[in-house]
């Protein structure tokens, strides 16, 4: 009987302790949901704040794409890079700021990437909206099949890309923020025209042909797919369809990678070490051949020029540039370089600043020949051109030629930033002079657009013809305004612009917004 009793007094205490452990936690729970609701109030309305300024950033987005859809020099509008400062829309401000992703520099009058940044605020809440947009239309009406800027490689015969040679982007160039694929591209419609082998990679790489080709065109045993796409016309460089014939090997007298050639009459050459600057009063002509020893350089200043009748030979020489200057270079007889550069050697230089090319009235090609550590920053081309990459070559930009091989561990680097219209049609400027305009009537500064300068929204709006204060003075002039004012929008201003904009973010969380950082067209 004993062991009977205190055995239920033991279970008696275990029932206790349930008791106010289930007590403990219900209070705790209480306490916890009380606690809440202080601050309840205060989430729900930073929530429905933060709802609401993504939203005004994306009208502001669209505000942006609206104004670059329409014939206004907003390009050189802008306060560096601000195109709204504290803009008044939809319960909050906006600011909006344009930087051109193939300088990371403000848009100048001939920008036509430009990558948006809407930044919307209400309250203590700021949200950001960003996407690139790329001008797509020509005003100048030039012909977009003979535009090969949007190609990284452009034959007029034959591509090849052998050994452990690489085509891809230059990470370097802020334009390859831009994630777009490359583009290559052939006039050639015979079996074979294309070559990948080895272990060779053209990474994220677009194969552009015409119509009528081989089944065969393209030969690529390499692991890195190359999509194929038909385009409507015909490709051409310089207006030429058809390649040249290749010329014939040159005879030898002086020494260039272990080889002799032949030096004509009129030639130049630049001893060990010597320096030649070349400016645009004093351009630098050769009728023969250029031979650059060891050490020597040529230092380009402001915009100039240089023309070689003959062969450029560089070994273990130099061709720089001063900051700002340009240079473009005609080079009729063929290169050989050896361990030598032309251009920037590591860090992004914009390629746009130098162009080779070969001579314009060739009736047969010439070997350009890189080897070694040679490197070459800038735009070649030419139908005259035969380009062979060897060893650990780089050219940084982009090469349309007549033929091209990339072999040992060669590469291409392309910069984004080339193209006009990334091969599609080609982009181009927008109006480059504004219109005249004198002075509208003032604005109180309370109005949403008061920050905003006046000629943009005048020229924006088109109402060179028709302010108020062109015909009208004095009170009559001030209610002409105020009526302008109220009735603008029934006109809607004409956006012949087309544009494509590609979504980056929305808002601060762009995992959850990811369907809408898909590519979509915005059209006129």
């Amino acid at each position: 009987m004993n062991r009977s009793h205190g055995t239920s007094r033991n279970d008696r205490g275990v029932a206790l302790l349930l008791v106010l452990v289930t007590m403990a936690t219900a209070t705790t729970l209480t306490i916890g949901w009380l606690a809440t609701q202080d601050n309840a109030t205060l989430i729900g309305r930073n929530v429905v704040a933060t709802a609401e300024a993504r939203s005004v950033a994306s009208s502001g987005l669209d505000l942006a794409v609206s104004v670059m859809q329409t014939e206004v020099e907003w390009r050189t509008m802008h306060q560096s890079g601000t195109l709204f400062d504290s803009l008044e829309l939809g319960g909050g401000t906006v600011d909006l700021q344009l930087i051109d992703p193939t300088t990371n520099l403000p848009p100048t009058a001939d920008s036509m990437e430009i990558h948006v940044v809407s930044t919307a605020t209400i309250g203590s809440i700021s949200q950001s909206v960003a996407a690139y947009v790329s001008l797509l239309e020509d005003e100048d009406g030039e012909n977009i099949q003979q535009d090969v800027s949007g190609f990284a490689l452009f034959s007029l015969s034959t591509i090849e890309i052998n050994d452990n040679a690489t085509v891809t982007r230059w990470h370097a160039a802020p334009a390859s923020a831009l994630g777009r694929r490359l583009a290559m591209a052939t006039a050639s419609n015979t079996s074979r025209s294309v070559r990948i082998g080895d272990n060779a990679a053209a990474i994220d790489t677009t194969l552009y042909h015409e119509q009528d080709h081989s089944a065969a065109l393209m030969i690529n045993s390499t692991a890195f797919q190359v999509d194929s796409v038909e385009l409507p016309w015909d490709l051409s460089l310089e207006g030429a369809v058809e390649p040249l014939p290749t010329a014939a090997a040159t005879v030898p007298s002086s020494s260039v990678r272990g080889k002799t050639v032949r030096s004509t009459p009129g030639s130049m050459r630049l001893g060990t070490n010597q320096v030649l600057r070349i400016t645009p009063a004093t351009p630098l002509i050769v009728a023969g051949d250029l031979q650059m020893d060891p050490g020597s350089r040529i230092i380009v200043e402001g915009t100039s020029r240089m023309e070689v009748g003959g062969m450029l030979r560089m070994d273990r020489a130099s061709i720089e540039l001063q900051t700002a200057a340009t240079l473009e270079a005609q080079i009729s007889g063929g290169i050989e370089l050896e361990d030598s550069s032309i251009g920037s050697t590591g860090a992004w230089m914009n390629p746009k600043r130098i162009t080779l090319s070969s001579g314009t009235e060739d009736s047969i090609s010439h070997e350009w020949n890189l080897h070694g550590d040679s490197q070459i920053t800038g735009s070649v081309e030419g139908r005259a051109i035969d380009l062979h990459m060897h060893e650990q070559s780089i050219v940084r930009g982009r090469i349309a030629a007549n033929s091209i091989t990339l072999d040992d561990e060669s590469k291409l680097l392309y910069d984004h930033g080339l193209a006009k219209g990334m091969s599609q049609p080609k982009a181009g400027r927008l109006l480059q002079m504004a219109r005249r305009m004198t002075n509208g009537p003032g604005r109180r500064s309370s109005s949403p657009l008061g920050r905003v300068s006046s000629r943009f929204f005048e020229s924006l709006l088109d109402r060179a013809d028709d302010r108020p204060g062109r015909r009208f003075r004095g009170r009559t002039a001030k209610r002409m305004a105020r009526q302008w004012g109220r009735a603008w929008n029934e006109t809607p201003t004409p956006r012949p612009v087309p544009l494509e904009c590609r979504m980056l973010t929305h808002g601060m969380d762009a995992c959850s917004w990811e369907s809408m950082a898909l590519a979509r067209e915005v059209g006129p």
